[in-house]
């Protein structure tokens, strides 16, 4: 079976946890005997006027990188490119693939299902993140950093978009109104003509459902994104506390809760007691720096970024193994929490938020203890109580459940893949026509957005 994936980005460029994914995915199926090839946004720009597509192998894996020409094309008024739409379906006519999988849209096109149905071609969506649910992707307020639990709603969501830069001071409110129009018109479409729906957790399919009219809860499926082969891990052996060793690794950053982990740290009533191991990549230069400067109470030890593979061997499984506990402070209810399984195949005990996947996936006293989401005065106080209760932290790492594995992840992959062979390509499902205006009207469109910004007072942009 011949599949095209498109990602919003692809290792060893980006190495979010939906990009790992994709590459354990595009493994496993080569792995399989199956055909893979990658089609990938890329955050480095073209360099140039005109899309530029970058062909690559990455283990051994065809990789086609879609570098887009035009300035901030993550931001959400720009999740529609018809030059990425154009290029896609060239792509599959000249390939000609049994199915396309898209695992994000993402600085490539909001319409790739569309464009896949335009060629005959059934597709599946996975949908790993909220970003079909906030044009911000994580639902968190940027200024309070809270979850955001409104329905969405076009002058609230414009409002709140509009705190993160660029700002958009040249786009008048009619206008984003009608762009926040044709995000969520062209979304559901692309829902309505997936042949099936992808989900990495049961919690997560019924947020989406609370939030996107389009998406019911009852008709995804539940599919694990990433599995984790056998390893073989020596036994672990950390020294008595205290200090209690804490391990965090993955994204560094406000989102993940790195900086409430280490305002933890720095609290008095563990002063001494408590000792951090972080290892990931900083959201943006000197932001881990900042932190530590403003807790400098704080015992942590920053081992630097590291790719997926990393995590077992050498420095980083050191640590893993001095270590008495992983540790996530995430303030957003994770979808699915990949660091959840590395963890777990590191042999580690886990002090995880009390929300999202977390919940669905770990129970407490098996293996795991649970603290309020985003509450500094909670997780100080988890941590207090194993710190005073070495046996209790013994007894969960004794009670560790294994990772999901490999296989059982393919398999469920699989499995939707002939569904959706079986089903065929969508028809008479809302495949509308290509206008003859509608590449000029878009282009048109893209390149005034541009020129607005190239012309505004850099201040306005925030």
């Amino acid at each position: 079976m011949k599949i095209v994936l498109a990602v919003h980005g692809f290792p060893p460029a980006e190495l979010g946890g939906t990009e790992q994914s994709a590459l354990g995915l595009a493994r496993a199926l080569a792995a399989a005997g199956h055909d893979p090839i990658v089609v990938a946004g890329s955050s480095e720009p073209a360099g140039g006027d005109d899309l530029r597509l970058e062909e690559s192998h990455v283990e051994g894996l065809r990789v086609v990188r879609f570098h887009r020409p035009d300035l901030y094309f993550d931001h959400w008024q720009k999740s529609r490119s018809v030059r990425v739409s154009e290029a896609f379906r060239d792509l599959l006519r000249r390939e000609q693939p049994d199915l396309v999988h898209v695992l994000h849209w993402l600085r490539l096109s909001r319409d790739l299902v569309l464009s896949a149905a335009r060629e005959g071609v059934p597709a599946v969506v996975s949908l790993n993140d909220l970003w079909t649910s906030c044009p911000l992707t994580f639902r968190l307020d940027p200024k309070t950093r809270t979850v955001c639990h409104k329905p969405l709603a076009a002058v609230q969501c414009i409002s709140c978009a509009g705190q993160v830069p660029p700002r958009t001071p040249w786009v008048p409110l009619e206008g984003a109104l009608l762009e926040f129009a044709g995000r969520e018109a062209d979304l559901a479409r692309e829902l309505k003509l997936a042949r099936r729906i992808l989900v990495p957790s049961r919690s997560h399919a019924e947020r989406l459902a609370r939030f996107v009219d389009h998406i019911d809860a009852d008709a995804v499926s539940v599919v694990a994104p990433r599995g984790l082969g056998a390893l073989a891990m020596p036994a672990r052996c950390p020294a008595a506390a205290p200090p209690l060793r804490l391990y965090a690794f993955g994204s560094l950053s406000a989102l993940k809760g790195t900086d409430l982990l280490i305002e933890a740290a720095a609290d008095a009533r563990l002063a001494g007691a408590v000792e951090v191991q972080l290892a990931g990549r900083e959201e943006q230069p000197g932001w881990l720096q900042n932190q530590l400067a403003r807790f400098r109470a704080a015992r942590v030890n920053y081992l630097g970024p590291y790719a997926a593979e990393d995590l077992f061997g050498g420095a980083l499984a050191r640590a893993a193994l001095d270590s008495h506990l992983f540790v996530s402070a995430s303030r957003a209810p994770e979808s699915f929490a990949l660091v959840l399984d590395e963890a777990r195949a590191l042999g580690l005990a886990c002090v995880l938020p009390a929300q999202g996947a977390f919940l669905e996936r770990a129970s407490e006293g098996v293996g795991a203890t649970f603290f309020e989401a985003g509450n500094l005065e909670s997780l100080v106080q988890a941590l207090a109580r194993l710190v005073a209760d070495p046996a209790e932290v013994k007894r969960l790492a004794a009670t560790v459940p294994a990772p999901v594995p490999e296989q059982e992840v393919l398999a469920g992959h699989l499995a939707a893949y002939d569904e959706s062979l079986a089903a065929g390509p969508p028809e008479n499902l809302g495949v509308p026509p290509d206008e003859w205006y509608a590449r000029r009207m878009a282009l048109f469109a893209e390149a005034e957005w541009d020129r607005g910004l190239r012309q505004s007072d850099p201040g306005a942009l925030g």
